[in-house]
Formats: C-alpha cells, sequence, structure tokens
C-alpha cells in the first residue's frame, strides 16, 4: 500500500505477521485464554500464508482478499481473521506505520464466506427415547454428568467445573458460580459466562444419580479424571464419548449421532419455554444464567407457537 496522502507514516515497516504478534502481546495478553488462543490461531494462519510476510506497506485489499480465499473452506476461521486484521491495521495506524485511511482502503469491500451457525436443535423423540434406555448402562460418574446437563441445563464448563459442595442435598440445588477454560487443552478456573452466578433446582432423576455418586467421589471436582484433577479436553472426551457411545448404541441403525452438551442445554432451555407464563421470561433467564433479550431473541419462536390471538381478541371483544 502506498501512501499517496499526506499523512506522515514510519520508514519502519514490519511484516503482517511480527506486527500482529506484537499487537497481541501489546493489547490482548491480559484477556480469557480462550480469546487469546483464538488470535493465536490467526497468527500461525499468517505464518503459513504468503501474505503474513509482507511488509505492511505492500498490504493492499487484495491481500486480505487472497487470505480469506485461503480459507474459504472454513467460514467461521475468515471471521476471525477479518476481525484481527481490522485490529491489527488500527493499531498500525496508531503506531504510525500506516496513513490513517488504511482501514477503508485496505479492508472496504472483502467478500467473506457467509458463517451460518450450527442450527439449535432440542432432542428428538428417538434420542430421548435412546437416553432413557442408556441410562441404566452408564456408570455413576456418566449419569451424573447427563443428568446435570439434562435435568439443570449448565453449560458445558459449568459442569465441569463442579465441586462437591456445590451440590446441596437437603436444598435439592446445584450452585453456579465458576466455570472451566481450556488454553492447549489445559484447564484453567474461570469465571461464569456474562458473571453471572446462579443456584438451578435439581429435578428427581438428577438428584436420584448425584446422590449415588458423591460418596464415590475422591478428587476436589466432582468430575477429575483418573488421578483426581481438573478434566483436561482429551479426557473431557473420554467422558463425554463414553456417554454418547452408550447413548448411540440404544438407537435405530442408520439415525444420526448429533449428541453434544450444548444439545442438551437447548433442549433444557426449550422445555423451560413452554412453561412460560406458568414462569416468567426473567425466571428462564434466571435459571440459564443468561439475559432475558437473549432469551427472547433465541427463543422467540417458542414464544409465539404459545401465542393464543384468537382468545386474546375474544377477551377483548368481551369487555367491550
Amino acid at each position: 500500500m502506498k501512501n499517496k496522502r499526506s499523512d506522515p507514516v514510519s520508514d519502519n515497516q514490519p511484516i503482517l505477521h511480527d506486527l500482529t504478534v506484537s499487537w497481541l502481546h501489546d493489547f490482548k495478553s491480559q484477556r480469557e485464554k480462550s480469546t487469546i488462543e483464538m488470535y493465536e490461531r490467526v497468527v500461525r494462519i499468517l505464518e503459513k500464508s504468503p501474505v503474513g510476510s509482507l511488509k505492511m506497506s505492500d498490504l493492499d485489499r487484495h491481500s486480505l482478499q487472497q487470505l480469506i480465499n485461503e480459507n474459504a473452506a472454513h467460514p467461521r476461521t475468515c471471521q476471525k481473521i477479518m476481525l484481527t486484521y481490522k485490529q491489527v491495521i488500527k493499531y498500525a495506524i496508531s503506531m504510525h506505520i500506516l496513513p490513517v485511511y488504511a482501514l477503508y482502503d485496505l479492508c472496504e469491500g472483502i467478500s467473506v464466506p457467509r458463517y451460518r451457525p450450527v442450527e439449535r436443535l432440542p432432542l428428538s423423540q428417538e434420542e430421548k427415547d435412546a437416553i432413557r434406555s442408556a441410562r441404566s448402562k452408564l456408570d455413576p460418574r456418566e449419569l451424573s454428568y447427563l443428568m446435570i446437563l439434562m435435568g439443570c441445563g449448565l453449560r458445558r464448563e459449568e459442569a465441569i467445573a463442579l465441586t462437591p459442595s456445590d451440590i446441596s442435598i437437603a436444598r435439592r440445588t446445584i450452585r453456579v458460580n465458576k466455570a472451566v477454560g481450556f488454553y492447549k487443552g489445559s484447564p484453567y478456573s474461570k469465571g461464569t459466562k456474562n458473571g453471572i452466578e446462579r443456584s438451578v433446582p435439581m429435578p428427581p432423576d438428577t438428584l436420584s444419580a448425584l446422590q449415588a455418586y458423591l460418596p464415590l467421589i475422591k478428587g476436589n471436582h466432582l468430575f477429575t479424571d483418573s488421578e483426581g484433577g481438573m478434566l483436561t479436553v482429551g479426557t473431557y472426551r473420554t467422558l463425554w464419548n463414553g456417554i454418547t457411545r452408550k447413548i448411540y448404541k440404544e438407537m435405530p441403525p442408520g439415525a444420526e449421532h448429533k449428541l453434544t452438551a450444548h444439545r442438551f442445554r437447548h433442549n433444557y432451555c426449550t422445555l423451560l419455554c413452554y412453561q412460560i407464563p406458568t414462569i416468567s421470561v426473567r425466571k428462564v433467564a434466571s435459571l440459564l444464567g443468561d439475559s432475558e433479550a437473549m432469551v427472547m431473541n433465541v427463543y422467540n419462536h417458542i414464544l409465539e407457537e404459545k401465542e393464543d390471538l384468537e382468545s386474546v381478541i375474544n377477551v377483548i371483544a368481551a369487555e367491550m
């Protein structure tokens, strides 16, 4: 990119990859580790791409489009590249490496593949039947984890972070005040999403599973590896694969296998929404550890299904 205007820029021109590393160190080193890991993945992409070795003054729109095209098979990755690239360009402008108009000149009009999030689906009847059949085949640890997801709607990272003291058999509640994150496969403790802490009631099946499991726990967490430590990405996958393998065996031949921890949370959310107005949107949000706006946005189609316009009109007519 040539400086055709009067903006003073530095003669010291680093390459894109190196400047991205500097930006990450200077401005993102205090962010949550999972966020840092996301940016580090973009750095590795730049390291392998010819675009990453270009001097900042040699960048043009074609450079960014080339980078996007190289990763077009992964739309979500392209979104992250765009996010990172724009921030690095702003960083370069603030350092007087690029002129002030560089953000527009380098980033405007780039074609990015559309990212379509995985459709949120509650559990199908086929899956519910398979889960019900498989429950007797799960060991106490597997059953407890599954029933926490299914009966309480916890996020995966919240369930993994639970300690025995978070379970109150007397009050029949689970305290959710922390979560687990993973950085390069290793776990670390962090706060809950949005900093929201809550107490979630346990239905009878979840309570029963935990009553049987709690006396067997030897580590400081509810779910641990073989040595009593926090689950890593690898040991968590072992736990989850053990659960789903037993469930899939109970499903008809040819059935799709799409069970994730978040599917159980989504199923819980969906069932709660069907209980509105017996419970309020505010209460649903409280149980989920989310905002009312999120509940309305994500589950509005369910709320609309429950609307009975004819009955409302009849009530209005009766009052006229």
